[in-house]
């Protein structure tokens, strides 16, 4: 809903969310999704734990809630960066870049969500509908920029679903080693590394 058609009770309603939901993020990614508790939040975001609890109610909503926040926000990234060229080529390189900045801007968050959701060291239970469905987008529009290469003969034959979920692994994991690496080449860098290992693989050409 826009916020120029809130009533002002709305408005107050939505800055209250979004002030725990960042006290949510601020919380989690220092400690870790299982160490913190709704009274822990509560205490950041300097709000009674029983008024967590008429937003969300539970720890777990609140994290789905707060994942999808940034799923929007990386999304419309992606998709801007993606219609801002016409080449395919051009179009994953811009998602890849998309994709690296947000890991930089969001290093925390996105450490946390990978080490304790994508990692599997302490896995949470699936993502919401919402952000399932966001991902299915993901790997469509993906898809379709294989399958668009693929007419104009820039990229080879091949599974246009596999190569979008070959990318996002390429993506994520080389995000993931250069951030826990403490950021040892630039964003650039691992970006240009994410491209040539999805666009050329590592067999040495003869």
């Amino acid at each position: 809903m826009n916020s120029d058609n809130m009533s002002r009770r709305e408005r107050e309603r939505l800055r209250h969310k979004n002030e725990i939901l960042d006290a949510a993020e601020r919380m989690f990614s220092q400690k870790g999704y299982h160490a913190v508790s709704m009274s822990d939040i509560a205490e950041e975001a300097e709000f009674a734990t029983g008024t967590l609890y008429n937003f969300f109610k539970s720890k777990e909503k609140m994290y789905r809630a707060l994942f999808a926040r940034k799923v929007d926000v990386i999304w419309t990234q992606v998709a801007s960066g993606a219609a801002s060229v016409s080449d395919p080529r051009e179009k994953i390189e811009k998602i890849i870049e998309a994709n690296l900045h947000f890991a930089q801007e969001y290093r925390e968050f996105f450490l946390l969500h990978m080490t304790e959701v994508l990692g599997v060291l302490k896995p949470m239970p699936l993502a919401s509908s919402q952000v399932q469905s966001r991902y299915q987008d993901f790997i469509e529009l993906l898809a379709d920029i294989v399958e668009e290469g693929q007419r104009k003969r820039i990229f080879r034959q091949m599974e246009p679903g596999y190569a979008a979920v070959s990318l996002i692994g390429v993506m994520h994991n080389c995000a993931a080693l250069w951030i826990s690496d403490k950021n040892s080449i630039s964003v650039e860098g691992v970006a240009d590394m994410a491209k040539s290992i999805f666009f050329n693989g590592v067999v040495r050409k003869k």
